[in-house]
């Protein structure tokens, strides 16, 4: 019987252990994730400003004048 109390406590020291490694190892997986997560968010906002920039200088840029421009310059190279 004097075996029981021993077992109990070998068991309860092992089952603090075990919750303190996961507790700590669940805190750094975390900690990793957020730090991926906010890079994560600092790219998409750097791609989302400048698709923003880019929408804003297509509208201002009108199309057909500058692709008939394009066509009616003289290209020496091509040869008919």
């Amino acid at each position: 019987m004097t075996s029981l109390p021993i077992t109990l406590g070998v068991v309860g020291i092992v089952s603090g252990l075990l919750l303190f490694l996961f507790k700590n190892r669940n805190r750094r997986i975390r900690l990793q994730f957020q730090v991926e997560a906010d890079r994560w968010q600092t790219e998409l906002d750097t791609h989302t400003m400048q698709i923003i920039q880019r929408k804003k200088g297509l509208a201002g840029y009108d199309f057909l004048t500058y692709n008939i421009e394009e066509v009616l310059i003289v290209q020496h190279t091509i040869k008919i």
